[in-house]
């Protein structure tokens, strides 16, 4: 797994970047884009603190591999600030991302206030989607920093005020996800919130994005676009009741996918504790074989060196032995040679006795 922070310019093979896919996070500043982004990681790569101004100012990635795919995770600067040399300046930014990883899954994260949908991220995303036209199928939108405590319909109301706002075709229901505000030092909650983002990532498909216009960044055009999503939503928020038989049926589907998704979700924890069970059961037997091998590897080891050792006592017996047989060799051809030498003094002496005998000499 790659974890290191980069800029852009350090990518040198563009061919190469090109056919990875990227998970793209946009929001405007202070909607938590960065923290989300460590949530997904699993780790503090990125910086996210509270402030009254942006926090991130360039764009900045991480490299992710997954399923012998490399995911980059892109951290962008928002869209909307108060000046308008910093807006083009982020405009850049995003245009750099997708450049960089066009196939993408995009996460827009709108920020609340008291429940109600900011409407500068609604003119932030109308803005980019004009310009890379988004998808539901590659598309995840983020609802976050939700109180937990908040009305039972609140789900239903903010799916068709974004349903009315957003300037998306094909709205889907399934790509909304709503995440509750979080203790960030508590690992359990932010787990859960992982947890919960995976599932709805990974539902989603990595698309092609093409540009097909510039984004719109100038502040007198955004803020009046601001303004008339404000309106909008007012008068939609103003005729909640007429719209509360809708309310209610989104609201019940929404329910009913959370439910489904939650007892997928126990499915899938109760299938990998199973395997965990299966793995570890594996390990166990695993680490049981090689204590068996390890123990016979070290009595054959044992084995061959009494072998070796043996077999270079049978050289040395047998060294001793051809020395003790060639000096035995050496001794018998001395005895018969002494022998021989004797038997020929022997027969020397026989004939000067008989010829002497024969020439009337007495030996006495």
């Amino acid at each position: 797994m790659l974890a290191k922070v980069v800029n852009p310019s350090m990518i040198v093979d563009k061919a190469e970047g090109s056919e990875r896919c990227g998970i793209i996070i946009l929001g405007n500043s202070g909607v938590g884009k960065s923290f989300l982004a460590n949530i997904l990681f699993g780790d503090e790569v990125f910086i996210h603190k509270f402030s009254s101004g942006s926090v991130t100012h360039h764009t900045e990635f991480i490299e992710v591999e997954l399923a012998g795919c490399v995911w980059t995770i892109f951290n962008i600067p928002g869209l909307i600030e108060a000046d308008q040399d910093r807006i083009d300046l982020n405009k850049k930014e995003i245009d750099k991302a997708f450049a960089m990883r066009p196939i993408s899954i995009i996460i827009f994260v709108f920020g609340q206030t008291g429940g109600r949908i900011c409407d500068e991220d609604v003119t932030a995303f109308n803005a980019i989607n004009a310009a890379y036209p988004f998808k539901p199928e590659s598309l995840v939108l983020v609802i976050n920093g939700i109180p937990e405590k908040r009305p039972a319909d609140y789900e239903g109301s903010a799916c068709l005020v974004l349903h009315k706002l957003l300037k998306l075709s094909n709205f889907n229901n399934s790509i909304l996800c709503f995440l509750n505000k979080i203790n960030p030092k508590n690992q359990d909650q932010r787990q859960r919130l992982k947890e919960q983002l995976l599932k709805v990532l990974v539902e989603c498909k990595p698309l092609l994005h093409r540009k097909e216009q510039e984004i719109q960044t100038l502040f007198d055009e955004l803020r009046q676009n601001a303004i008339q999503m404000e309106e909008l939503q007012n008068a939609i928020l103003a005729e909640k009741e007429r719209y509360s038989t809708e309310v209610q049926e989104i609201q019940r589907e929404f329910d009913r996918t959370m439910a489904q998704h939650q007892t997928e979700i126990q499915s899938l924890e109760r299938a990998a504790h199973r395997l965990d069970e299966l793995i570890a059961d594996q390990e166990r037997r695993f680490e049981e074989e090689c204590r068996n091998y390890e123990a016979q590897l070290q009595n054959l080891q044992r084995q061959t060196k009494e072998a070796h050792e043996h077999y270079d006592q049978l050289c040395k017996d047998t060294a001793t032995a051809q020395k003790q047989l060639r000096l035995a060799e050496q001794a018998r051809l001395e005895t018969e040679a002494r022998l021989q030498s004797l038997i020929n003094q022997h027969a020397t002496a026989s004939v000067v006795v008989h010829r002497r005998r024969r020439s009337g000499c007495t030996i006495s």
